[in-house]
């Protein structure tokens, strides 16, 4: 991964309360939190057993507003696997943080911080984007966030004490996100 996002998530739905859903793009597809909604990206992943495309579109047609849309389709998803909650990880999101939080104040938000350098690389290798692009990008990222970094509701983890010790920063993070600890996680690392 780029920032560490896939790893935190992969970590996060480990819990067996949590739903740990794909990037959806949700917030930058709905630039206003009114109006017709634009479903999530990677849509085919929620139309399989137990949903269908039917009931799908169903909750799709039928949301108001994008508070209301989340709540039904992310909730209803999370329900049909037995969680009780969700947790989302689509980076870009970073550019609506404030958004998300007005909308959901009791939502608890996890920001993965990695060396720029990383980032920077894994964006080159993975994307092919120019050293400018991939810096622009770590920038424009980090800037959206940063008066977020110390919020109440804001939990700073950083990816190599999430690789170097997963199981006392998954600890911090469950506790942060008010869910019992799972013991002997382990970190399973692609080439990043």
């Amino acid at each position: 991964s780029h920032s560490g996002s896939s790893l935190l998530q992969q970590l996060v739905g480990v819990h067996p309360n949590i739903m740990a859903l794909p990037e959806s793009y949700v917030f930058r597809n709905n630039p206003s939190s009114t109006g017709p909604i634009k479903p999530p990206e990677f849509v085919d992943f929620y139309k399989q057993d137990p949903w269908n495309a039917e009931e799908v579109n169903a909750i799709i047609a039928s949301a108001s507003d994008l508070k209301q849309f989340l709540i039904s389709f992310f909730g209803q998803f999370t329900k049909l696997h037995n969680k009780t909650r969700w947790s989302e990880k689509t980076p870009q999101h970073c550019w609506h943080a404030h958004r998300i939080h007005q909308l959901f104040p009791e939502a608890r938000m996890i920001l993965i911080l990695r060396h720029p350098r990383d980032v920077v690389g894994s964006l080159m290798l993975k994307r092919g984007w120019t050293a400018e692009r991939a810096v622009n990008r770590w920038i424009s990222m980090y800037a959206a966030m940063r008066s977020f970094l110390y919020a109440p509701w804001m939990l700073n983890v950083y990816y190599d004490d999430l690789v170097r010790a997963p199981q006392a920063q998954m600890n911090a993070i469950f506790l942060f996100l008010g869910e019992a600890r799972v013991p002997n996680i382990e970190v399973k690392l692609q080439n990043s």
